[in-house]
């Protein structure tokens, strides 16, 4: 952990050194300004949203799923180019576990919970099972 945050750190230090001046911040944003960005889910990588488990479907490796542990179930069908939420409308979305039914692919199970909770998350709700269709 502690050579991560040196990493990061670092990396952060390199970054902000080959920004040109021109490009920064005079001054620092506004109200107005900031009240016009709105929040989007964009794909796993969510903040806060540890990847807590990846399902690759044994038809076709470009379908994949990820579970995350404060941000839900996701689906590929393009090998991560673009995610589509699949969960976002549960009563849960912290995700411990993901597995593709052997008796019929097109099953989904979602296990609920992060299994590494150290940070506040939401609490499980069980196994639902959940058809994944054919598209998102």
């Amino acid at each position: 952990m502690r050579k991560l945050c040196v990493c990061s750190a670092l990396a952060l230090g390199c970054l902000s050194v080959s920004v040109p001046a021109a490009a920064q911040l005079s001054a620092p944003l506004d109200s107005a300004t900031l009240s016009a960005f709105k929040w989007r889910a964009i794909g796993p990588a969510n903040m806060g949203g540890r990847v807590t488990d990846i399902e690759v479907d044994p038809r076709n490796h470009k379908v994949f799923y990820v579970a995350t542990a404060t941000g839900g179930i996701w689906k590929t069908i393009n090998a991560g180019t673009m995610f589509f939420p699949l969960f976002d409308q549960e009563r849960v979305i912290s995700m411990g576990d993901l597995a593709i039914a052997p008796s019929n692919p097109d099953i989904l199970y979602a296990g609920t919970g992060e299994e590494d909770a150290h940070r506040p998350t939401i609490l499980a709700d069980g196994v639902p099972g959940q058809s994944r269709g054919a598209g998102a």
